[in-house]
């Protein structure tokens, strides 16, 4: 990277690096990744920090095994995100849209004053993938930055791990979390506490044609309007090797999308109309 970090092609992280380091760099081919999550309560068999923890994994993870050519550099951990669909159980943290919105938005200012013009959010928690769509676009109209948004658990999943229907309804504290957790940070999951955590969004889905949380109709909830312990899914199905199998493969993915984003042209964004 010296022109782009060559001097310091080791450091992946954003605090690691002095500023003279970022005067003398050419930071206009950084890709800036900032890892987003959440603490909030993840049922009675896993601990709040989650989404952090899982997170933080994969970044450990993938900083090591980036390309010598890559000129990715990981911001902070942003742990606390817009989580207040937990907000009815003790020990969730969350900030209110507009706090995090303003957040998002004032780091990206900070990003594009030290001449950064790709960012890319790498998120743990769905319930801050709307704002963050919202906030992509308005860093690009602000400050003419490219903007990606990448979810870890939108990837896919390794094939014939874990079921259609906990892939379908299992989005809170089940199977997937819990064996992910059960691979990084076995100590803090409690599984003499996991149970097959049946959402109310199964009977939807048999009431129903239109209506559901990932159907055409969609509707605003919390998250005991779907189950009263917190957690939706088979947690109980858990185990630390699909958990193993899950980062191993979600890493995978995540380095490719990084590589696709890092050829990805600045250029793609134009003022320019034939208006």
């Amino acid at each position: 990277m010296a022109k782009n970090l060559k001097s310091t092609q080791k450091k992946r992280f954003w605090e690691d690096l002095t500023t003279l380091d970022f005067s003398k760099a050419d930071a206009e081919s950084f890709l800036a990744i900032m890892p987003i999550a959440a603490i909030e309560q993840h049922g009675p068999h896993l601990p709040v920090g989650v989404d952090s923890k899982i997170i933080e994994a994969l970044v450990k993870i993938i900083s090591e095994k980036l390309s010598e050519q890559s000129n990715a550099i990981f911001l902070p951990t942003f742990k606390v995100g817009k989580s207040n669909e937990h907000l009815r159980f003790p020990g969730t943290l969350s900030l209110s849209t507009e706090t995090l919105y303003s957040s998002l938005l004032d780091i990206g200012k900070c990003l594009s004053s030290t001449g950064i013009r790709k960012l890319a959010f790498l998120n743990s928690h769905g319930g801050n993938i709307s704002l963050l769509d919202v906030a992509a676009r308005e860093l690009r109209i602000r400050h003419q930055m490219l903007i990606f948004n990448l979810n870890w658990f939108s990837f896919g999943m390794p094939p014939n791990l874990y079921s259609d229907e906990e892939l379908k309804f299992g989005i809170h504290a089940g199977d997937l979390e819990t064996s992910v957790m059960l691979a990084v940070d076995p100590k803090n999951v409690q599984m003499e506490k996991a149970k097959n955590f049946i959402p109310k969004t199964v009977e939807i889905d048999e009431e129903f044609q239109h209506i559901g949380l990932g159907s055409a109709v969609k509707f605003g909830w919390q998250t005991q309007d779907l189950n009263k312990f917190g957690a939706c899914g088979n947690a109980k199905a858990a185990t630390k090797e699909k958990g193993e199998l899950t980062v191993k493969y979600t890493c995978g993915k995540i380095l490719e999308a990084i590589s696709e984003i890092e050829k990805v042209s600045s250029k793609l964004i134009s003022n320019r109309t034939e208006f």
